[in-house]
Formats: C-alpha cells, sequence, structure tokens
C-alpha cells in the first residue's frame, strides 16, 4: 500500500469536517422549521427541500460546462470560497423567521452545490495515486461517515442544549473550516505542448 500524498490528506480533512454538517442540515432545517419559522409545518419543509434539490439539478450541468475551463488552482479557491459563503449563509438560515428567508438561503445553498460539487470530485479524480485508488476512496468514505456519525450525536446534544440557532452556527463554521482546508491542495497544471 502506497503513502497517502498531501493533497488526498487536505482533501480528506476537508470533507471530514464537510460532510459532519452536510448530512445533518436537512434534520436540523425540519425543526427550525417547524419550531421557529411563522406557519413553519411539515409540508412546507418538503416543500423547501424538493425545491432546492430541483434547483441543484437543473443548475449543475450548466456550471459545470461554464466552469470546467478553470484553472485547477482558480477551481479549489472557488470551492473554498464556496465553502466559506455556504457555511456563512447557514449560520444567517439558524436566526431566520420567515419561509420567506428559508427559500432564499435554501437557493444560495443550492446554487453553491450546484457550482462547487462537479469541480471538487473532477478535482479529486486528478489527485488520487495511481494504483492506489480503492484506497483512497475508501478512505475518504470512512472519513466523511464516521464525521457525520459523530457530528449528528453532537449536534443533537447542542440543539438540546442551546437551541438551532447555536446548532446553525457550529454547522456553518464546519464549513467554513473546510473551506479553508480545501485551500491548501495544491495541483501543478501541465502545459500542453504544441506540435
Amino acid at each position: 500500500m502506497k503513502r497517502v500524498n498531501r493533497n488526498i490528506k487536505f482533501f480528506l480533512a476537508s470533507d471530514v469536517f464537510f460532510y459532519s454538517s452536510y448530512d445533518l442540515i436537512s434534520v436540523f432545517l425540519t425543526v427550525l422549521i417547524t419550531t421557529s419559522i411563522t406557519n413553519g409545518s411539515l409540508d412546507a419543509v418538503g416543500i423547501v427541500l424538493g425545491y432546492a434539490l430541483i434547483l441543484r439539478a437543473f443548475s449543475e450541468l450548466a456550471f459545470s460546462k461554464m466552469l470546467q475551463n478553470l484553472s485547477s488552482k482558480n477551481k479549489i479557491r472557488f470551492i473554498s470560497l464556496g465553502n466559506v459563503l455556504y457555511g456563512v449563509t447557514l449560520i444567517c438560515m439558524g436566526f431566520a423567521s420567515s419561509l420567506f428567508t428559508i427559500y432564499i438561503f435554501q437557493t444560495i445553498l443550492a446554487l453553491i452545490d450546484a457550482s462547487t460539487y462537479p469541480l471538487k470530485w473532477a478535482l479529486f479524480s486528478k489527485i488520487l495515486d495511481k494504483g492506489n485508488e480503492e484506497f483512497e476512496w475508501s478512505l475518504e468514505d470512512i472519513g466523511a461517515t464516521t464525521a457525520a456519525a459523530i457530528f449528528a450525536v453532537i449536534g443533537g446534544f447542542v440543539s438540546q442544549i442551546y437551541g438551532l440557532s447555536v446548532t446553525f452556527s457550529m454547522i456553518g463554521a464546519t464549513f467554513v473550516i473546510c473551506g479553508f482546508i480545501f485551500h491548501f491542495i495544491k495541483i501543478r497544471e501541465h502545459k500542453r505542448s504544441l506540435k
């Protein structure tokens, strides 16, 4: 088994913070909408989440076409900034009091997802070590799944003790950290030789 390269380590560290919170958003959004939002209900949760997923699905292909020619360095910057903005948006969402505001925040989150997700996985495929791909994919999955499990427990306790605003602030902070860590990935651009 080969050693894991520096870029994979930063990618995995960033992903641990990303998935520690990403899988929890819809759970805590459900609680936020049903307990803190005027006229919030379970059917409103389903509509909001469905809206965000459809917006993301229809935007992702367009974003991937628009952004595919960015250099690897600019893709890394774009993803890093996107994760930081994602975190700030989640922090703000924790203080929302109307369904309209939730829709605005969900729109921002869906568009960030749609624009960064294809870039992120394209970069991951570039930094994988040849002959070690299965192991590195497994590391990514194990790290993300374990982090999500641990953070689910922590998020539940924090929400119960301190409330939803603090929980969303904690979730948002993990995305900000994720964005900063992702920025340390360095990929050398290969210049094409002219023939």
